[in-house]
Parts: C-alpha cells; structure tokens; sequence
C-alpha cells in the first residue's frame, strides 16, 4: 500500500485541471464548489513542487479567474497548458510526451466534465500505463445528474476514486 506522499509516488505524480473554464462553470453551483478543493490541491502542488498540466478547451475562454491566480503561485516551470480540441486531451496534442517527461506514473485528475472530458482523458491516460487519482469533490458533470454511478464507478474500477479531496492526502487513506 502505497500513499501520496511516499518517495516512490510523489516524485511521479502530475496533476491535470480540466476544463474549469467560465464557459463550463457557468452559474452551476455544485461546480463552483470544486474550486476552493482544487486550489488546496493546487497548495500540495506548490509545497511538494509537483507538476501541475492545465488542460483549456479552445476556443472557450482561459481558465476561471480563482483558479488562475492559485496556479500563478506555483513555480511556472512546473505549470503546462495544452489547448485541446475535443474531449480527450491527449487527442492532437502533446499531452503524452509531456506526461513522458516529467516521468509521471500517477495522474491526479480534477475538471469538468466527469462523463466525458476528464473521462476521456482519464480512459487514454489508464490505456498509456498511468494510475489515475481522483475525487468526487474534485470533478463534476455537466449537471448534478449527469455524474452518473457508471461514471464514478469507472474510476473506482481503473483508478484511485475518493469521496473526497481531502482522503487523498491523508497517508492512512490514500493506496495507489
């Protein structure tokens, strides 16, 4: 059993922050609760210098202003943006060489939408080898019904799926 904060996890461990741009947010409370998780994701980031890829659906506006200013606290070598054109963001981009580079092994997925961009690109990042982390209160679908059981039961099966963000970290909870 192998927690977050081990030597042999935490120097591979990137995380990606999909899609949390104003224009899928919108006025959707259940989303807007994410972010305040995200940007204490976005600290652990900061404070164990783990890389952070922000992946921004084109042509739909940068990420959302709260978020932003958290990312801007991380040291930008360790902040990449990738602009995808579907909902996978591996898809025509260069997502996969810079997951190689870093040497990433453990993916820590948060965004929107849990049915489909984050699960896009959570199914591609499992096909390339890599183990996916993720939590309810880290990603959200569409609408607060569209976050289906088949969905969260996808990650639980193919990944490490908590209840909440804050499981994660704890050494007593977290086994990758």
């Amino acid at each position: 059993m192998k927690q977050i904060s081990d030597e042999d996890v935490l120097p591979y461990l990137a995380v990606m922050l999909i899609d949390m741009q104003d224009y899928f947010i919108g006025k959707n409370r259940e989303k807007e609760k994410l972010i305040p998780y995200q940007i204490e994701v976005l600290e652990f980031c900061k404070d164990h210098n783990v890389p952070v890829i922000v992946a921004e659906y084109y042509d739909r506006g940068p990420t959302t202003d709260k978020l932003q200013k958290a990312l801007a606290c991380l040291p930008q070598a360790n902040v990449k943006t990738i602009i995808k054109k579907n909902d996978n963001a591996f898809e025509y981009t260069d997502l996969a060489f810079i997951l190689e580079d870093l040497g990433t092994q453990y993916l820590l997925v948060m965004g929107i939408n849990a049915s489909a961009c984050v699960l896009d690109t959570a199914k591609n990042a499992v096909n390339n080898g890599l183990k996916i982390i993720t939590s309810k209160t880290l990603i959200a679908g569409v609408c607060s019904s569209c976050s289906t059981t088949a969905t969260h039961s996808w990650y639980e099966q193919n990944g490490v799926y908590h209840e909440n963000h804050e499981s994660i970290f704890e050494p007593q909870h977290l086994t990758v």
